[in-house]
This record gives structure tokens, C-alpha cells and sequence, in this order.
């Protein structure tokens, strides 16, 4: 039965609350990315793809592990990603991007060779590629056009792991992007966000100077039990762990999302249970700061649930308790 639970909490001392509509979403075991593209909601979950009309009413469930024509490879922990194009869905699994309509009927594909996360931009694809350079390893967000071919490097950022090196446990995701209304944000190491027209020309750069948290030692213990313990990481945990050295501080920027004409960055800053969100228009023009009062994102996910879209922030989050899912959502505040 569908339930839905208003919590608006009133706050007490020694207590942090935060107010959200909060949906049960029983279907899901395991969900990994999703995207809101206006009522409609797309979620992946290994090899399906769920389609919910917003809220929470389930409309339909497609795909499945293969080969075959709208079948999806699965990637070791990433999920599938979905990319609302031009009326349709562009859903990218391992070496591979398939066209769907938004009802989940199947259209066409085309394999993608080097890289992943490949996302349609005009006639272009930003995706990401591993590389060294001058004996460094680096993650790069890059431009491919329709034949798969590299047209440029937009940013790159070096690989959590180098041979015999330090390791930044507080910083190993990969170079962060997002597109929207044909213009790519991608994030420099700097927590700059760069802008690119869909040919790859830079337009203009949103940023500032965002305050810098420090990594406390509980912090550094609450790491060093995540990869202790997580079941993809805890092997190579105890055979890199003499490597592990934690930064001063955690990097600028937290999260990123666009969406309605507006690029939303997340820090690391957290007030009374609000996270601060700078707002700037598609162009990177600075419009305001916010604070939202909403559940923290889980600062070791590497691919955090959580999107900007309609003016409200959706999260998917798994009650602990319960042992199911819900998604969240909070309103942004306005001026």
C-alpha cells in the first residue's frame, strides 16, 4: 500500500530534523542512478530500468542482463545511467548506448568502445576515460562525437590509486559532469565548474570561494571503518591501508546537479541540519545561496542518490530500520 509521511518535525534540543515529503518505495532492492525528468522518474536497479510517475506509482519495469538488442552489460558498481534526449531515453551500460522511448520500448544502439558514462550532448557524447599521462593515472571527462572518436579533453583529474603513492580516502570519485540544454558543466580539481557549448568550446566558469571543512578525526576513524568493512572495497583495504594518508580538508565542492535553466552546486558546509547550495544560471552567473534543510548524502558514496529537478531535490535513501527504500523530497527554498 502506498504510504506517505509528511515529517515535519518540530526541532528539540540536541536534535536535527529536516522537513520532506517521504514516499515508501517497495519495488526497489537495490537502486543505483536515477534521473527526474518533469512527473516522470527513472531509477536503475543492476539491469532494470523502473519507471515511476511522480510520485511513486510505478508505470513499468524494462531491460535485463544480455547482449542482445535492449539488453544491458553491467558494469562491477556503477549502475545504469539515464539521459532524457530529445524526447527519448539515452540509457548507457557497459560499452554500449541504447535509445528507448520514454515508455521503455526499445529503438536502437550503438556500442561506445573506450570509456564510460556516456552521455548525449548535440551530436556529441561527454563521457569519461582512464589514461596516463607523464606517469600519472587520470580519470578525464572527455568529448566523443557520433562515431565514438575523441574530439577533446574537457578536465581531468588524477586517479585515487597510483603505484606506491599516498592515498586520499576522503576524495577517490571520479571527475564529476553534468548536461543540460546543450551545455556540459564539467568540475575542475580547483571545485571550479567549467561550461562547455555541445562542440566542446568553453563558455564561462562558475565559481567561488567555498569554505573548507576539515577532516576530523572522527571523520578518519568513520573511513577507515567503511572500507574495513564494505563488501567491495574491504580486500583492498587491508593491502593499501598502510597508504592511506587523509587530507586537511575535504575538497570544495560536495555535489553538482542542473536542471531547469539552473546549475546547483552542493559544499561541504552544514548548518542545523541545512547543507549550503550556491545557485547559478546556465551561463554561470552567480543568483544565490541557499541552505536546505535535507538529509545529508553519505560522504563515501561515490555515486550519491540524489538529483536537482522542479525547483525540489529527489533522494533516494534506505531506511536502516525498516530495511527498504524511500525517496525524499524537500523543496528549495525560495528568495
Amino acid at each position: 500500500m502506498k504510504k506517505l509521511i509528511f515529517l515535519i518535525i518540530i526541532p528539540v534540543i540536541f536534535m536535527q530534523s529536516y522537513a520532506a515529503e517521504v514516499y515508501d518505495m517497495p519495488d526497489l532492492a537495490d537502486p543505483h542512478l536515477f534521473t527526474v525528468d518533469k512527473d516522470d522518474i527513472y531509477i536503475s536497479e543492476r539491469s532494470k530500468i523502473y519507471i515511476y510517475k511522480y510520485p511513486d506509482k510505478l508505470v513499468r519495469v524494462f531491460g535485463k542482463k544480455g547482449e542482445g538488442p535492449g539488453e544491458f552489460r553491467e558494469y562491477f558498481v556503477q549502475g545504469l545511467m539515464i539521459t532524457p534526449f530529445r524526447g527519448d531515453l539515452c540509457i548507457e551500460s557497459n560499452g554500449r548506448v541504447s535509445y528507448f522511448k520514454k515508455d521503455g520500448t526499445f529503438i536502437n544502439e550503438i556500442k561506445t568502445g573506450s570509456g564510460h558514462m556516456h552521455t548525449p550532448v548535440g551530436k556529441n557524447f561527454v563521457a569519461l576515460r582512464w589514461g596516463v599521462i607523464n606517469n600519472f593515472a587520470y580519470n578525464r571527462i572527455i568529448l566523443k562525437n557520433s562515431n565514438m572518436r575523441l574530439v577533446k579533453v574537457l578536465q581531468k583529474k588524477k586517479n585515487w590509486y597510483q603505484e606506491g603513492r599516498d592515498i586520499n580516502p576522503v576524495d577517490i570519485s571520479n571527475p564529476r559532469y553534468t548536461v543540460m540544454n546543450g551545455h556540459i558543466y564539467a568540475e575542475a580539481p580547483d571545485g571550479s565548474i567549467h561550461i562547455y557549448d555541445a562542440s566542446g568550446k568553453e563558455t564561462g566558469i562558475a565559481k567561488k570561494d567555498y569554505s573548507l571543512i576539515e577532516v576530523s578525526k572522527k571523520d578518519r576513524e568513520m573511513y577507515h571503518e567503511y572500507y574495513r568493512t564494505h563488501k567491495y572495497y574491504k580486500e583492498r583495504y587491508h593491502q593499501l591501508k598502510h597508504l592511506i594518508k587523509f587530507p586537511k580538508h575535504y575538497p570544495p565542492v560536495k555535489f553538482f546537479d542542473s536542471s531547469d535553466g539552473s546549475l546547483y552546486v552542493m559544499t561541504h558546509v552544514r548548518e542545523n541540519g541545512k547543507n549550503e547550495v550556491y545557485i547559478y544560471d546556465e551561463e554561470g552567473k552567480f543568483k544565490r545561496k541557499v541552505f536546505i534543510k535535507m538529509r545529508d548524502i553519505n560522504k563515501q558514496e561515490l555515486y550519491p542518490r540524489i538529483r536537482f529537478a522542479n525547483n525540489r531535490i529527489y533522494q533516494l535513501l534506505e531506511d536502516m530500520d525498516e530495511e527498504a527504500w524511500q525517496l525524499h523530497i524537500t523543496d528549495i527554498p525560495s528568495e
